[in-house]
């Protein structure tokens, strides 16, 4: 499943993808102005508002295998949810702007 949703400054896919036995969950971002990309899991915004509080863990990585299946389609549905509030994006976009100033926002994923 894959829901794309567009923001003040960035666009937004989430996707949870079935596989065997496992869930992939992953956030991708694309920043409107220059193009650069990055998958947003593993931003501390994300890990405390959204994968702490439902799966117990800190991701590594910017994506996330689940084993547990209602605990997968509860992070993906929670995730759209928050991403359609606007003062919750609004918050978002303001630690994008900041982990971007960072650099390493150059991923090679298709943002489609």
């Amino acid at each position: 499943m894959k829901e794309q949703i567009a923001g003040n400054n960035y666009d937004y896919i989430i996707e949870i993808e079935d596989g065997e036995g496992e869930y992939n969950f992953e956030i991708k971002s694309l920043y409107k102005v220059g193009g650069s990309k990055s998958g947003i899991v593993n931003l501390n915004f994300i890990i405390s508002e959204l994968i702490k509080p439902i799966l117990k863990i800190i991701p590594e990585d910017t994506s996330i295998s689940i084993k547990n299946k209602k605990k997968a389609y509860l992070l993906y549905n929670t995730t759209i949810s928050y991403f359609n509030d606007i003062l919750w994006i609004e918050n978002l976009e303001g630690c994008l702007d900041e982990d971007r100033s960072f650099g390493e926002w150059e991923a090679e994923f298709e943002f489609a």
